[in-house]
């Protein structure tokens, strides 16, 4: 056997033929052990997500649009329902109250509306506290 330029003994050729010959019976497949069906216990399924799914969240931030830098922050707490596959995402119904501060003025309110939460958009009402109306929203 001839490799590079060196050929192989007689001896390197059996000790080369051992190891070969080990390797493919320790690689070679193990056979389950058939347990009685006595033992086995049934498949439990984890099932589908909740179709209520409760939310908070929170944001901060700093605006910059104004002479003044200012702070400004937001929590919401909220529920979603989903009215099609809870797994998928597709159409839901969503309810938040919300507290927003941006320096040192604070409202709060109310949101209502549809999502469709695989494409993180939402479209629906939002009232203010504060400015007491109600308002088109649409959020991506």
């Amino acid at each position: 056997m001839l490799i590079g330029k060196y050929f192989l003994s007689t001896r390197h050729k059996t000790i080369s033929a051992g190891l070969l010959a080990a390797c493919l019976l320790l690689a070679a497949p193990v056979h389950a052990r058939q347990e009685s069906r006595e033992n086995l216990e049934l498949i439990k399924s984890m099932g589908l997500p909740d179709v209520w799914k409760p939310y908070l969240g929170g944001t901060v931030g700093m605006d910059t649009t104004r002479e003044k830098n200012q702070v400004y922050g937001e929590f919401h707490l909220g529920i979603r329902r989903d009215l099609l596959n809870p797994m998928v995402g597709l159409l839901a119904l969503e309810g938040e109250g919300y507290f927003n501060y941006l320096g040192s003025e604070t409202d709060g309110g109310l949101r209502f509306g549809i999502a469709f939460p695989v494409v993180f958009f939402r479209i629906g009402w939002d009232y203010s506290f504060r400015q007491e109306n109600a308002a088109f929203m649409r959020m991506e």
